[in-house]
C-alpha cells in the first residue's frame, strides 16, 4: 500500500492517516474493489455501498492513503 501523496491532504488528514489507518488495519479487514480508478486529481465522484456505520471512515482513509485526496462527504441535513 502507497502512503498519501502530499498533494491535497494538508496536515491534519496527513496525521489522521498516520495514526488512524494503522489501528483501523489491525482491528479490521477492508476490501475496497476499484480504488485505482480514483483519479489522483479533478473532479470525482466515488460512491459506497453502505454496510456499517463506519463506511465513511473507511471511504475517508482508502482514499486518502491510495489516491492522496481529501474526502468531501455529503449527507442529509437529518443528520445533524
Amino acid at each position: 500500500m502507497t502512503r498519501p501523496a502530499r498533494g491535497e491532504l494538508n496536515a491534519a488528514w496527513r496525521i489522521g492517516v498516520a495514526v488512524v489507518g494503522p489501528l483501523w488495519r489491525l482491528l479490521f479487514r477492508q476490501r475496497c474493489p476499484g480504488t485505482e480508478h480514483i483519479p489522483r486529481s479533478g473532479p470525482g465522484i466515488v460512491a459506497a455501498n453502505h454496510v456499517s456505520a463506519l463506511d465513511g471512515i473507511a471511504l475517508a482513509l482508502v482514499n486518502a492513503e491510495r489516491a492522496g485526496r481529501m474526502t468531501r462527504f455529503l449527507a442529509a441535513a437529518e443528520f445533524f
